[in-house]
């Protein structure tokens, strides 16, 4: 018997719109070369257009008891939305904002950086002495009990 192949796992259902964004383009693209736009009505490229946008559909709704998006299979009407859209609703373009610079944010990142590496120093420093304090400590803890246990032994056996 067959082994059961794991599911296609999205993580969300804007990854589904994605893959289905990049087989259409990647689909118009392919038309574009093989035939260019023409003015006009152009039956062969439309027919050519229909034919493989059915395929992606069949090939999307087949595949779609493989897809699970966060664990979770895909709503019928999900799917449908993204495979009757619109090629030029699909393209999604990822920008990169940036917010303006803020001269206050900036100082105050500098300071919080310098506030840490003074708290690396103080740190440095403590593993560098705090290990010869405890071992004088220690020493003079041990020095007074001795001390003591002598006065103690001193009052009873005298």
């Amino acid at each position: 018997m067959a082994e059961q192949q794991r599911k296609i796992e999205l993580q969300s259902p804007d990854d589904l719109q994605y893959l289905v964004a990049n087989v259409k383009r990647a689909a118009r693209e392919m038309i574009d070369r093989d035939l260019p736009p023409i003015e006009g009505e152009d039956a062969m490229r439309r027919l050519v257009e229909e034919i493989v946008g059915e395929y992606i559909q069949k090939t999307f709704l087949s595949a779609s008891p493989s897809i699970s998006i966060n664990g979770m299979s895909p709503p019928h009407k999900l799917l449908d939305s993204h495979l009757h859209s619109d090629i030029n609703e699909d393209i999604i373009e990822e920008r990169e904002e940036h917010e303006p610079f803020d001269g206050q944010l900036w100082e105050k990142a500098k300071a919080l950086a310098i506030r840490e590496e003074e708290l690396v120093e103080q740190i440095a420093a403590l593993r560098r002495n705090v290990p010869g304090t405890v071992v004088k400590r220690e020493n003079a803890w041990r020095k007074a009990v001795e001390e003591e246990e002598g006065v103690i032994e001193g009052r009873l056996g005298g």
